[in-house]
């Protein structure tokens, strides 16, 4: 077995060959598609009334008209969908997920999503937001924060940035309005001084800071700084309650956040997973079936073996866990009864327990469990999300000039919220996709899965030998396994202190994925934490060739003087 430093070393010697030049697609941007809803029962979100029948055309992305149509100058050539015994109403938003995989897109659209926003991006969730827009990837529409300023970030971790001055917090602001991110996301250590600076410097460069409750700050400086959201629920019951479940305290919070007049994202969903995650016996979480859209990897996180929050010392606790979830339900339905806008998110992406699209679902069922209405309860992931999300183009409703996000149903949602899981297709951005379109995509992440799977079987079974042989060996039909869930396999490995497999796993990255640059970058980032500065330099340019606005290689160049 070769030592770390060796490891190294030979992979500076290799770096050349890691990666290659970047690819791209056609560059030719896909037609939004226009077409007509016949005789659909609209549920159009404006007021809460009983489904109207109706017929939708939608032209160019957006909604044209809303009625009989009758005398309308349609084009001939629009296609026309018989939405008869169908109820149609706003594409759902889920306002809080961490987007890494481009395969989790059509599972959001599986589950009716239409919008999300990533709440701790980087250049690759850029890049997805692109490729939506211009129709090279189907998928919902891409909200995205830059990487999440914290302190203690991890340099490794591409969706993170150290702020620990406020200089430092100015010139990441900067860089994260100019290079095109939606939002600044704050996390919930950050010292009041460093805050200020956050927030002074969003202002100044005009970009809405979302995030956590930093708790030295409190909750009211918050609210008076222009923080444009609250994250979770969770942030009441952790810092502003400091976890007491006291609901004397709910009032005063719910109106003194009602006065700043700006919406809490609601996430209870996450506790629910963190509490199946700890119990003795988890297998009701394991044998979820939703579980099995995931990757290998990730659902192999969900196991026992490997779920950090069984790790931490939380084992057991899970009847705790589930009597603090209903009280934040308590704060939930504290905050819509004093007219604080909430707005439905899942935290789904990559925690045990979580299922990007499934636990949208669920999160709306916890928020009719805490008392919303039906109707108020999909404001939450309609017009709420709308209003919060979109800055020049308007969706959450069905309105003529709206943008054409669309959910068409078999049954009405307003008699049962679970009839949200029955989708006949969905309109994304004026792109109309039907089940068996849907399908067809997620036969296609399946198979990727597959070839995931068994690789990440031999890696863990047999070494990381016996997994480089195993992709020699394949015939090329197709990657060997899915870039993301194979990172994850390496920091897996890093955790495990395996450096060497880990570093290894990233090298067979970077061989499959070529145009990314997330693999010089991860291993730009090893080799200078182990004093190889001309390799590290040399990775980190390579990364920088990639993606030639990375602020996180160019930081660390210019610290190393690598220009």
């Amino acid at each position: 077995m070769r030592s770390r430093s060796r490891l190294l070393i030979a992979l500076s010697a290799l770096f050349g060959a890691i990666v290659g030049p970047p690819t791209s697609g056609d560059g030719q941007e896909a037609t939004v598609r226009s077409m007509v809803f016949e005789n659909a029962s609209v549920i159009d979100m404006t007021q809460e009334k009983t489904p109207e029948l109706a017929s939708v055309w939608v032209r160019d992305g957006q909604i044209e008209a809303i009625g009989s149509l009758d005398g309308l100058r349609i084009p001939a050539e629009t296609p026309r969908i018989d939405a008869s015994g169908k109820y149609l109403m706003p594409g759902l938003s889920d306002s809080h997920v961490h987007l890494f995989d481009p395969n989790d897109l059509p599972i959001y659209l599986a589950h009716g999503i239409t919008s999300v926003l990533n709440m701790s991006g980087a250049a690759l969730q850029l890049d997805l937001r692109n490729q939506v827009e211009t129709g090279e990837l189907a998928g919902p529409t891409i909200y995205t924060t830059g990487p999440q300023l914290k302190i203690g970030a991890q340099p490794l971790v591409d969706f993170e940035r150290l702020v620990d001055t406020p200089e430092a917090a100015e010139r990441l602001v900067a860089f994260q309005a100019q290079a095109g991110y939606d939002f600044i996301k704050v996390w919930g250590a950050v010292s009041p001084e460093i805050y200020r600076a956050i927030m002074t410097a969003a202002d100044r460069h005009d970009i809405r800071v979302t995030g956590h409750i930093p708790r030295d700050v409190g909750l009211e400086a918050v609210l008076e700084s222009g923080q444009s959201s609250i994250a979770h629920v969770e942030e009441f019951f952790n810092k502003v309650f400091d976890r007491q479940t006291d609901e004397t305290a709910i009032p005063a919070a719910a109106e003194t956040t009602q006065r700043a007049g700006i919406p809490v994202i609601t996430t209870l969903v996450t506790y629910e997973a963190i509490a199946g995650s700890i119990a003795e016996d988890p297998s009701p979480l394991l044998q979820r079936e939703a579980r099995q859209l995931l990757d290998p990897v990730r659902q192999l996180l969900w196991e026992p073996g490997y779920n950090r929050f069984r790790t931490e010392g939380r084992l057991g606790r899970d009847a705790l866990y589930r009597q603090r979830l209903e009280f934040k339900q308590r704060i939930a339905r504290g905050l819509h009864e004093a007219g604080v806008p909430l707005v439905a998110g899942s935290d789904a992406g990559e925690l045990p327990g979580l299922v990007p699209g499934a636990d949208l679902h669920r999160e709306l069922a916890l928020l009719e469990q805490a008392g919303l209405s039906r109707f108020e309860v999909l404001q939450t992931a309609t017009t709420n999300a709308g209003i919060f999300l979109s800055m020049e183009t308007s969706f959450g409703t069905i309105e003529v000039g709206g943008r054409a996000d669309l959910l068409l149903l078999d049954a009405n949602p307003l008699d049962d919220l679970d009839h949200l899981r029955r989708v006949a297709g969905v309109v994304a951005s004026g792109r109309w996709h039907t089940m068996d379109d849907i399908e067809l995509m997620l036969e296609a992440v399946r198979e990727i899965n597959l070839r995931t799977g068994r690789f990440a079987d031999v890696l863990l079974e047999e070494g990381i030998d016996a997994a480089e042989t195993y992709v020699d060996r394949l015939d090329g039909d197709g990657p060997p396994f899915g870039e993301t869930p194979a990172l994850f396999l390496a920091f897996m490995l890093a955790e495990q202190r395996d450096m060497e497999g880990a570093l290894r796993v990233i090298q067979l990255v970077g061989q499959a994925a070529p145009e990314s640059y997330l693999p010089p970058y991860m291993i730009g980032v090893a080799l200078l934490g182990a004093g190889q500065i001309d390799s590290g330099r040399a990775a980190l340019k390579q990364a920088l060739r990639l993606e030639p606005s990375h602020d996180g290689a160019k930081a660390l160049l210019e610290e190393i003087g690598g220009g």
